[in-house]
């Protein structure tokens, strides 16, 4: 991996840390009380699902400049997973907000999951709020 496809991501939440380097068998080192990870995103095409415009802005910039090509950042459950179930084998990986204008998103998280994509969930709440029956999937708590 040369240094143009990678990416330190430092973060002082390990377990948010494992989650974004679940997208491409990142690498990481624990330091004390943080966390760095490189990660490879060279051309990787990434799906960014996320109602809050900024949030989605924000996740755009750092992947698009760790050389991830973004997919698409969408925002309404329905378009999300029609989008999916029609692209899901270009898919690399994804990042996926827990919930979309107050609808959860474990249908996308299936179907990202049936279509072999690796993904992320990203949220504001705690494990205790997530269906028992994806709480092993990767996530990173917000805020960032």
């Amino acid at each position: 991996m040369d240094v143009q496809s990678r990416v330190v991501v430092r973060t002082f939440c390990p377990e948010c840390g494992t989650s974004i380097g679940y997208l491409d068998e990142g690498l990481g080192e624990e330091l004390g009380d943080e966390l760095y990870l490189t990660i490879g995103f060279l051309n990787h095409p990434i799906l960014i699902v996320e109602d809050d415009y900024l949030i989605a802005e924000m996740m755009t910039d750092a992947l698009q400049e760790a050389g991830a090509r973004i997919l698409g950042s969408l925002g309404q459950l329905g378009e999300t997973l029609a989008f999916v179930r029609r692209h899901g084998a270009e898919i690399s990986g994804a990042v996926l907000d827990l919930n979309l204008h107050g609808q959860s998103t474990y249908h996308v998280a299936d179907a990202l999951s049936e279509a072999g994509v690796r993904f992320v969930f990203v949220t504001g709440y705690d494990t205790g709020a997530i269906d028992p029956a994806y709480r092993d999937f990767p996530r990173c708590e917000k805020p960032f």
